[in-house]
């Protein structure tokens, strides 16, 4: 029985430092939360052996009724998995998402077949569907975007760049709108060890950054002189009716196309670091 016991928390160990280490010293209160959770199951699966003693009342355990059989194995399991609370949280919640946004495409597709756009939003309707469905063939008009609507847009746009999550970094800031006015906006900061990304939207100018020790570069300047302007875009400046395309756009190029700089490779980052560092004129290398 010692042996399975420290089989057990061998196994919660190793899912404490892949699940849980990683996310020690975040500033997030969730976050903390969840690293103490963490904390807590790991010194829990060092203790099951004799907590299993204790439901019994004989040691080594034995003699399990259905009772105790149910609790030893509820135990177990918290003890393995919720040592890495905040990882197994994050999947969980990327599956809850994913599986609102599939209904959510489908109600808005029922919709459209039936001519009708709906005109509300279900509270149980993610955002990422007002901005997301049909989104890559688009057409924004000069129609006035409602402080609501403006606010569904900046919370999609937290969904939209998740994906940065699955690659290793970690959501540390966020900053939401607090007004109306045109200068007010939001920011999304994702980091990691190598590369961080800071998501910002002020006074109209949506800005990606690309940040690596020191150096600090934009989207915009990547996608210009190493993708030769993929993206389409000639400025940052998006009013709100065209801002959803523009983060669409935008993440889904990342996604696809900038591992290689999320993942911090050397000979790309040196490159970049010239060209943006390189007097305007001589910027692009042969």
């Amino acid at each position: 029985m010692s042996t399975f016991g420290l089989f057990i928390f061998l196994t919660a160990l190793v899912f404490f430092l892949k699940g849980t280490r990683p996310f020690i010293g975040d500033e997030n209160r969730k976050t903390v939360r969840l690293v103490r959770l963490g904390i807590g199951c790991l010194v829990f699966s060092a203790l099951l052996i004799p907590f299993w003693s204790l439901i019994t009342w004989r040691f080594p355990p034995d003699g399990f009724n259905m009772a105790t059989a149910l609790m030893a194995t509820a135990s177990l399991l918290i003890a393995v998995f919720g040592s890495a609370a905040p990882t197994i949280q994050r999947l969980v919640s990327g599956f809850v998402e994913l599986n609102r946004i599939q209904k959510a495409e489908i109600k808005i597709r029922k919709s459209s077949r039936q001519g009708c756009t709906p005109k509300t939003h279900s509270p149980s309707a993610p955002v990422l569907v007002v901005v997301d469905v049909g989104l890559k063939n688009m057409k924004t008009d000069d129609k006035p975007v409602s402080y609501d609507d403006f606010l569904h847009i900046c919370h999609a746009a937290k969904d939209r760049f998740a994906f940065l999550e699955t690659m290793g970094l970690r959501l540390t800031k966020e900053q939401w709108p607090n007004g109306d006015s045109f200068k007010d906006g939001f920011q999304l900061t994702y980091t990691a060890s190598v590369v961080s990304v800071a998501i910002e939207y002020y006074d109209v100018e949506l800005v990606i950054w690309f940040l690596k020790e020191r150096e600090r570069v934009p989207y915009l300047f990547i996608d210009q002189e190493l993708a030769s302007n993929r993206s389409g875009f000639a400025g940052c400046m998006f009013p709100r009716n065209k801002l959803a395309e523009a983060v669409f756009k935008m993440a889904e190029d990342i996604r696809l196309n900038y591992g290689h700089i999320l993942n911090g490779d050397k000979d790309v980052w040196t490159n970049i670091v010239a060209l943006w560092h390189a007097p305007r004129e001589k910027r692009r290398l042969p």
